[in-house]
C-alpha cells in the first residue's frame, strides 16, 4: 500500500518522498513511511491490523507528539483513503508542504 501511496503522490504532482525515512527524537529513532525531510512533513500508512491493540495505541500516540514536538507535521493515511479519497489526501499533503516552505 505504501507503494501505491507513492504513486498517488506522483502522479498528484508531488515529489517522490523518502521511504523508511528515520527520525531521532530524544534518543529514539523512529522510521517514518514516506517523508519530505526538508520540509519536516511525513506520511503514515495505517492500519487496524497494524496499530489496533492497546498497547500499540498509546506507543503510537506517543511516537506521534515526540514527532510534533520535533517539527514534524504526520499526516495519516488508511486503505480507504487511498483507494477512495486520494485528492484529498494528496491535497492535504499538498498542504502541508506549502505551509512547511
Amino acid at each position: 500500500m505504501e507503494t501505491r501511496l507513492v504513486s498517488l503522490l506522483v502522479r498528484a504532482g508531488l515529489p517522490r518522498p523518502a521511504t523508511q525515512h528515520a527520525v531521532t527524537v530524544g534518543g529514539t529513532t523512529y522510521r517514518l513511511d514516506l517523508a519530505y525531510p526538508a520540509e519536516r512533513v511525513g506520511v503514515e500508512f495505517d492500519s487496524y491490523l497494524h496499530h489496533g491493540s492497546r498497547s500499540k495505541f498509546v506507543r503510537d500516540l506517543a511516537r506521534r507528539n515526540a514527532l510534533t514536538s520535533a517539527g514534524w507535521t504526520v499526516l495519516h493515511a488508511t486503505a480507504p483513503e487511498v483507494r477512495q479519497s486520494a485528492g484529498e489526501l494528496c491535497d492535504a499533503v499538498r498542504s502541508a508542504l506549502e505551509r512547511a516552505a
